[in-house]
């Protein structure tokens, strides 16, 4: 393995980070990044301080819950409704009580009261910026477009790829606070299935044995794209007829105008005829039984940042077939560990899908690619170490900066 136990921690300044995120579901991408990031700065002794931002008093909040399970600091600040000014004051107490180097924000409610709240306490801020993902929703894609205006008051804006950065800059965030930091995955827990591994994973999920597998892993929302690829099966069903696809997400609850699309997925399966071949797990936590249990990953997005999920089959030794927009790009190397086609494009979807299961010496060195490229790009250390290395700038900078203002003042004097 490339990087087995990560480079040696070389950060000085920065001992207690406050991360800010809603978490309003079950843990998805953004949840297990922030729960991967704490776990891995525990280790190198810099306090990761986990807040919950909630709408009302549920009995439990996902990532609050498995945070505290996982021994990480956590708390819940929960108010009467979404955008409630009472945030901002009872964030701001927890800021003055905890008193941490950095804010760190993972999303659009959270950038809105940390802004405010970090500048009363004169707290730098730092925001990771995952793309605009609304398609439906005009008020969430409102909320996407009034993010950029607040970045700009940011110390430091964290974009998960080249498209996220550009786009950041096309919105007139200036590019010296722009960081490219990728999403990332714990190589070493999640690996390449042994023989064995498969064909247990298989017989849990009702997979025959010799069946080839197909995977998408993510919300069951429009920007995902499962339409596209549903239709591409019916394609691929014509060739492997015994082919099996497995649609991990969540089900029926839509949210503010996005999601809540099993029903027209189940709908369109058996207008398809594709219903006998597609598996509908529901949430299920249980991704690397998924992964293990896949010949190939397959992400049909419409619009994406950079996929955890991606990063994830890579590392399980998955070749990816996945459409060409967001980070995609900067997580696959097009025909090296997978292969990319055009959004919206079932027939594109299928061909790829095709030519991998045609060719499965290829199939297995794009695997093997994509192993190495995530252990040396993707790997939870590494990526940890370069967020350490931007906090510590942001923390200079902003010394250095209240440092300059003294002697101007007191040059006045």
């Amino acid at each position: 393995m490339a990087v087995e136990n990560g480079p040696a921690s070389t950060h000085t300044r920065v001992r207690t980070i406050l991360a800010i995120r809603t978490c309003d579901a079950a843990i998805q991408g953004p949840e297990s990044l922030i729960l991967t990031l704490a776990e891995i700065f525990r280790s190198r002794q810099v306090r990761y301080v986990i807040v919950n931002l909630w709408d009302g008093d549920p009995p439990q909040v996902a990532l609050h819950e498995t945070a505290v399970k996982r021994g990480l600091e956590s708390h819940v600040i929960a108010t009467r409704w979404g955008m409630s000014p009472m945030v901002i004051p009872r964030l701001l107490a927890l800021i003055r009580h905890i008193r941490p180097d950095i804010v760190h924000t993972h999303d659009v409610k959270a950038e809105f009261a940390a802004v405010v709240a970090s500048r009363l306490s004169a707290t730098p801020l730092i925001g990771s910026f995952y793309g605009r993902l609304a398609m439906h929703s005009l008020l969430l894609k409102g909320a996407d477009l009034m993010r950029f205006p607040v970045f700009r008051r940011f110390d430091r804006v964290l974009a998960n790829s080249e498209a996220q950065s550009a786009e950041l800059r096309e919105f007139r965030v200036p590019a010296e606070r722009i960081e490219v930091v990728p999403s990332f995955v714990d190589t070493q827990a999640l690996r390449p299935a042994s023989d064995a591994e498969a064909a247990g994973a298989r017989a849990r999920l009702g997979v025959p044995p010799a069946a080839p597998v197909l995977a998408t892993v993510g919300k069951l929302v429009i920007n995902k794209g499962h339409r596209d690829m549903l239709q591409a099966l019916a394609t691929v069903r014509a060739t492997h007829p015994d082919v099996i696809y497995l649609v991990p997400g969540e089900g029926e609850n839509p949210w503010r105008g996005e999601g809540g699309l099993r029903g027209e997925l189940e709908s369109l399966a058996r207008t398809l005829g594709v219903a006998d071949n597609v598996r509908f797990l529901g949430y299920y936590p249980d991704i690397p039984t998924v992964l293990h249990a896949s010949d190939i990953l397959v992400s049909p997005s419409l619009r994406e940042g950079m996929q955890v999920a991606l990063l994830e089959g890579m590392a399980c030794g998955l070749p990816i077939v996945a459409t060409a927009i967001g980070g995609t790009p900067d997580a696959v190397a097009d025909g090296e560990s997978g292969l990319l086609v055009s959004p919206s494009s079932p027939p594109a979807l299928a061909a790829a899908v095709l030519e991998l299961l045609g060719d499965r010496r290829r199939l297995r060195d794009m695997g093997e690619a994509g192993r190495r490229r995530a252990e040396t790009r993707f790997d939870t250390r590494v990526v940890a170490e370069k967020v350490l290395r931007i906090c510590d700038a942001a923390l200079s900078a902003r010394a250095n900066g209240a440092t300059a203002s003294d002697h101007r003042a007191a040059a006045h004097r």
